[in-house]
């Protein structure tokens, strides 16, 4: 009886009609470049993975000629037909900028997230009479807490700034019933989350932007690297495309 159980798992998942599910996508580095009190910037941006594609909105302002607030929203979605996964976060933070020299500015801030993850995969089971198609799902909460500083080259037309994020990353309330091959070992997702629930990652990002001085199209690459765990599931590269305006101060 074991033996006729297991075989049926093995032949659902072998007809599962998608890849292993991905856990962590990185986000669009806010990078604002402040310059002084009362200055605020805004950004919207497409963002592509391996593995999603997502929208971002993100806004920064300089509470004082040192101190900076700023707040990341996004959401992404499994670009596969065949695996119903989504992401969402929200990212705050408080900062420090100095203009440093001429055209060269530093930033740092210290950010704490929140967000959701859900991997659905729909599977398909054939029986003598049926074809049998049904979902199983993986999701969880997590929240991240991490530091962000950057060096930006800025002219009124052109810019350009290179940033890294260190973040940990830790997985909450895991809940579903996926089953899922990789590498041919049959693997439940649920407990593969718990058993990897806390993830160190390094993230060096590039940042340019072209336009006038108050709007400017802004392209980011990243690359992100998990320090604690290098095979755990997840997108380590990003690209984002996407427009900023810098609201000055009256």
């Amino acid at each position: 009886m074991k033996n006729l159980i297991l075989a049926f798992i093995i032949v659902i998942v072998l007809f599962c009609d998608s890849c292993s599910p991905i856990y962590y996508v990185p986000n669009t580095q806010n990078i604002p470049q402040l310059e002084q009190k009362g200055q605020s910037k805004l950004a919207a941006s497409f963002n592509l993975t391996d593995a999603t594609a997502g929208g971002e909105l993100q806004a920064a302002h300089a509470v004082t000629n040192r101190i900076a607030v700023l707040a990341n929203l996004l959401y992404c979605k499994a670009k596969d037909d065949n695996a119903n996964g989504s992401g969402k976060q929200i990212e705050l933070g408080p900062g420090y900028y100095k203009k440093i020299a001429n055209n060269l500015i530093f930033e740092s801030y210290a950010l704490v997230g929140f967000g959701n993850v859900e991997n659905i995969f729909t599977k398909t089971h054939y029986t003598t009479k049926d074809t049998i198609r049904f979902d199983e799902n993986v999701k969880a909460n997590f929240y991240r807490i991490g530091v962000q500083p950057s060096l930006s080259y800025k002219r009124k037309n052109f810019d350009i700034a290179f940033s890294t994020k260190l973040s940990n990353v830790v997985y909450n309330n895991i809940k579903g019933n996926l089953v899922n091959e990789v590498n041919s070992v049959l693997v439940n997702e649920v407990q593969y989350l718990k058993d990897n629930k806390n993830n160190l990652f390094m993230e060096p990002a590039l940042t340019i932007s072209g336009g006038s001085s108050k709007f400017k199209l802004q392209l980011q690459l990243q690359k992100s690297y998990n320090l604690s765990n290098a095979k755990f599931r997840y997108d380590d590269f990003q690209l984002s495309l996407g427009l900023k305006y810098l609201l000055m101060k009256s």
